[in-house]
């Protein structure tokens, strides 16, 4: 168990670069709380300007942009984040000489799957942090109600649960580590797009099955993309797992 643990920290991103983006997502949440304020019973104000199309009284316009702001800060702090910072040791798991070093460790196939399969799980848990801590602090202020708060946790955690997979997959299949981190980049504003196109093409049907683009489409922690992310993520990792178990070595002699 030890060994496994120590092997999973080495595909870990660094203390420091997680401490970084834990202050620099709460920082702006803390930053929009702080600014926003109700100017009567109908109408709110973020940062001194006025916020409008958030709903019929200072709660609720207060309740939805807050949400809104979480998500702004999933698209432009926590998705490069990810990509570029928090997957890269996992990604370079996927190197040649990366593998020749646990050929010769004797590492079974099974055993690097499994501390890639946490691995994978572990990033999701510490970048959807500071979101979790944010819709509690909702909770009490500006206000939202418990649905609320399940769903923004539960948008951004299921965006990411996806975007993350999709990349561990991607590099599974050995392509070039820029162009797995540019598709994990582009995928979400591309599912976005397709989402919108087969709302508007009435085939609603087929939403269903569609899994999490942006953050902002998710409107309840029932949506049918949540369910499609996390089966994503457990049908790749299982699979992983499964394939692993038929090879006793990671690469063969």
């Amino acid at each position: 168990m030890r060994r496994f643990l120590l092997a999973t920290r080495l595909l870990l991103p660094s203390s420091a670069s997680v401490i970084g983006y834990w202050l620099l997502v709460s920082a702006f949440l803390v930053l929009v709380t702080t600014g926003m304020k109700a100017t009567s019973d109908t109408t709110a104000t973020l940062w001194g300007f006025r916020l409008a199309g958030f709903g019929s009284t200072s709660t609720q316009i207060q309740s939805n942009a807050f949400l809104e702001m979480i998500h702004h800060a999933w698209t432009i702090v926590t998705l490069p984040f990810v990509c570029f910072i928090g997957l890269r040791p996992l990604l370079r798991s996927f190197r040649t000489d990366f593998g020749l070093f646990l050929r010769f460790s004797r590492s079974p196939c099974f055993f690097i799957e499994a501390v890639r399969g946490l691995t994978l799980l572990i990033v999701i848990v510490v970048v959807s942090m500071p979101f979790a801590a944010a819709v509690a602090w909702g909770r009490w202020w500006p206000g939202l109600a418990w649905p609320e708060v399940w769903s923004g946790l539960a948008s951004c955690t299921a965006t990411m649960l996806f975007i993350a997979t999709l990349t561990y997959l991607l590099a599974v299949w050995r392509l070039p580590r820029e162009i797995v981190v540019s598709l994990g980049m582009v995928t979400p504003f591309v599912v976005e797009g397709i989402s919108m196109f087969v709302e508007k093409s009435n085939r609603l049907f087929l939403l269903n099955w569609m899994p999490p683009g942006l953050p902002y489409s998710i409107d309840s922690g029932s949506d049918p993309t949540i369910r499609v992310a996390l089966v994503f993520f457990l049908l790749v990792v299982t699979g992983r797992l499964l394939a692993a178990g038929h090879t006793r070595w990671l690469l063969a002699d």
